[in-house]
């Protein structure tokens, strides 16, 4: 592996720059965004590209990848919030990763998104799964942008969560992963992730179980499993337990998330219902940095080997 490359701390007064690598986001959600953000003493620059539209899209593949690119080298831009949706995979084969990690800058996001976080991570810097404009509205826990402010500064070090134990114990190694489905999607491709020694994070959205039961089935006969230190799971949101077309009632399907990632992932320490995904509240996290999780009884013990900013 690369060593690890820290981004310089988000300072007040910095800017935030806010892009859409995926789909078009709602546009009161960039207002609610920029306003939070100026709120908090910062300024925003908000990409172009945030209201093209392609389709669903936020623009073609080449032109949201020129976006991230022009963030990438803006030197008054110190940090980048990215919104998701689908389709940050289409702009992997038009970016410089290198140039991308030589130049480097805070990326936040998840979901889609963590797709390019994982590259980068992968390339050795420092990136953030944490909340993007979406989960920044007013019915989301305020709490969401003060605690990424906060890893964002440098000044988290430790976290304590309420969990679901699936498996007491510790495990030490970088945070890898995120959404399961933008995970499988990438399988067989050059950009497939490997989570040799990491601590892998699951969760996803709107999911039918039996689809996301495939989509481990794939994760685990990939290999992706297969050397793990341990999984950190968040909550499954809107996932139903069944929809089987002609068949009334439907039949459950049968296996619970926490079910599901015994049955895939191996016997390592395992925490779910973290909050770390697509529900009100959202912990940031940082990806490519060694850190130790703890497990026991239904608490989890986050220590960061280092900030995870250049303090």
């Amino acid at each position: 592996m690369p060593p690890v490359i820290f981004p310089p701390k988000l300072c007040d007064g910095d800017t935030i720059g806010i892009v859409a690598p995926g789909r078009t986001p709602d546009a009161a959600w960039i207002k609610h965004a920029v306003d939070v953000f100026t709120a908090r003493g910062f300024r925003v620059v908000v990409h172009p590209q945030v209201s093209w539209r392609a389709g669903q899209l936020a623009g073609r593949a080449e032109e949201r990848a020129a976006a991230l690119h022009d963030f990438a080298r803006d030197q008054n831009i110190r940090a980048i919030v990215a919104n998701g949706g689908t389709g940050t995979y289409e702009t992997l084969e038009h970016l410089d990763i290198a140039m991308m990690v030589a130049h480097p800058k805070i990326w936040v996001g998840f979901s889609d998104f963590t797709t390019l976080l994982n590259v980068l991570a992968h390339a050795g810097l420092v990136v953030f799964h944490g909340p993007m404009t979406w989960n920044m509205q007013p019915h989301f826990s305020p709490h969401n942008v003060d605690d990424m402010l906060a890893m964002l500064r440098g000044k988290v070090q430790h976290l304590h969560l309420p969990c679901h134990s699936v498996h007491d114990g510790r495990a030490t190694g970088a945070l890898a992963g995120g959404n399961v489905v933008t995970l499988a999607n990438l399988l067989g491709t050059r950009w497939q992730p490997d989570f040799s020694g990491n601590i892998v994070l699951l969760e996803d959205v709107e999911e039918i179980l039996y689809r996301l039961d495939a989509r481990l089935f794939q994760l685990k006969h990939a290999g992706l499993f297969s050397n793990i230190a341990g999984v950190l799971a968040g909550e499954l949101i809107d996932c139903p337990d069944h929809k089987f077309y002609g068949e009334h009632p439907p039949t459950p399907f049968g296996r619970t998330w926490h079910q599901m990632l015994t049955h895939y992932a191996p016997a390592v320490p395992m925490a779910a219902q973290l909050p770390v995904g697509h529900g009100t509240r959202m912990v940031t996290l940082p990806m490519g940095l060694p850190l130790t999780m703890d497990v026991q009884k239904n608490q989890m013990h986050i220590t960061l080997s280092s900030p995870a900013v250049m303090v």
